[in-house]
């Protein structure tokens, strides 16, 4: 199994000249070579390739032809109760006082994140408490 993670990074349309705002012949070189690979690929090689992208409008047409890329799977943003356990689920191992209220009321402001925003922003909140620590008078 290959998994390649944002393949909008090397397989932006060709015709799309800004997506290759100063490395435009390595990119393109590189979906060559990708689609080239793909294509060696036997029936009975048992390959599987995955390819994960936010931005499938703007990806190269040979590479999403029929026999590269054969299936699509939309993955949708977490539910409001999977956006919950997602939070607590960042939460744990951390000291914090957040009540249930305050986790009910954050989690209806992050819905459409998608899981690893929900986790840059614990993340986020912590590093600037951390800050806030540092640089209060107290310490």
């Amino acid at each position: 199994m290959i998994f390649i993670d944002e393949i909008d990074a090397v397989g932006y349309s060709r015709g799309d000249q800004q997506a290759f705002a100063g490395g435009h012949r390595e990119m393109e070189m590189t979906l060559n070579q990708l689609l080239n690979e793909m294509d060696g690929f036997e029936k009975n090689h048992e390959i599987v390739v995955i390819g994960a992208t936010n931005l499938e409008a703007k990806l190269d047409p040979a590479l999403t032809r029929t026999g590269r890329f054969d299936y699509k799977i939309k993955v949708d943003y977490p539910s409001k109760v999977e956006v919950k356990q997602i939070l607590l689920h960042n939460l744990k191992n951390k000291q914090h006082s957040i009540t249930d209220a305050t986790l009910d009321e954050v989690t209806n402001y992050c819905m459409k994140f998608s899981g690893a925003t929900l986790q840059g922003l614990v993340n986020q909140v912590f590093l600037l408490k951390a800050r806030e620590s540092v640089n209060s008078p107290d310490s």
